[in-house]
């Protein structure tokens, strides 16, 4: 699953900063080549275009694609790109607007509420 994918660059990037503070230099460089080769494929194979794929079945097909009827988007995916900060602006700025085109709900009590609390 590409959340996942997210979720584990940025249990990474925070092991990488715990091995600088404790000196263990020896294995910084190992995980910083896998953490940005964790975030080139991320960018490179988990992209639809407009938002971030949400995973793939055992027979190889996507789910969270643009080609997608069900699981066109899912929010983990789009969530944990940005809590990451494996991507660029630019898509993390797409990611979100489809999430919000997508998925969130106008007409909802809740965001009616929420919209007049700001």
């Amino acid at each position: 699953m590409y959340g996942y994918g997210f979720f584990l660059y940025d249990i990474l990037d925070r092991f990488c900063k715990i091995l600088r503070e404790a000196n263990k230099t020896e294995y910084v460089e190992k995980y910083e080549n896998i953490k940005q080769n964790l975030k080139t494929a991320l960018n490179e194979k988990a992209w639809d275009g407009n938002w971030f794929k949400r995973a793939f079945t055992d027979s190889g097909k996507e789910l969270g694609c643009s080609q997608n009827e069900e699981c066109k988007i899912d929010s983990i995916a789009q969530s944990w790109a940005v809590i990451s900060n494996a991507c660029t602006e630019e898509k993390i700025s797409k990611a979100m607007q489809s999430l919000e085109e997508h998925l969130v709900d106008r007409n909802a009590r809740n965001y009616q509420t929420f919209k007049s609390a700001i």
